[in-house]
């Protein structure tokens, strides 16, 4: 079994930054990471098992297995990973006044995504309401 199960979905950003981390780092090859792909169409995400994971149902979710500890957030999931398995520096440096900048920029990009999120999220449910309701084909 891996330390960690790295759960995604193939078309999430965030999804496939925490895996092009993993990836790059070796993390999948030395099976410290182990991928797990989430159906989100078919509501996996908000399973018992998976919310026992990430309360927030979010997509990518992080369960380190020698912890028994889940999270989500792709930003919070790569800071932890870099510093549980000791990665190299310039993934996220020790030197505090360097990780300050950095944990600013990614706070303003969170909020900023977590903005754009909710606009479309409502934009598409407003579109949803307005569109005729029409029966597949048998």
């Amino acid at each position: 079994m891996a330390t960690c199960d790295l759960f995604i979905i193939l078309i999430g950003q965030p999804s496939r930054a925490c895996w092009a981390l993993a990836e790059e780092c070796g993390l999948i090859a030395q099976k410290k990471v182990a991928l797990k792909l989430v159906n989100f169409v078919a509501g996996e995400h908000r399973e018992p098992w998976f919310l026992e994971i990430n309360a927030n149902g979010s997509i990518p979710a992080l369960r380190d297995n020698e912890h028994a500890f889940g999270m989500g957030e792709s930003v919070a999931i790569m800071k932890y990973l870099v510093q549980r398995f000791n990665l190299a520096e310039h993934w996220y440096p020790s030197d505090l006044f360097l990780r300050t900048r950095i944990d600013d920029v990614t706070l303003s990009l969170e909020d900023t995504q977590t903005s754009l999120r909710t606009l479309v999220s409502e934009a598409a449910s407003a579109i949803d309401r307005r569109a005729p309701r029409v029966r597949p084909p048998r």
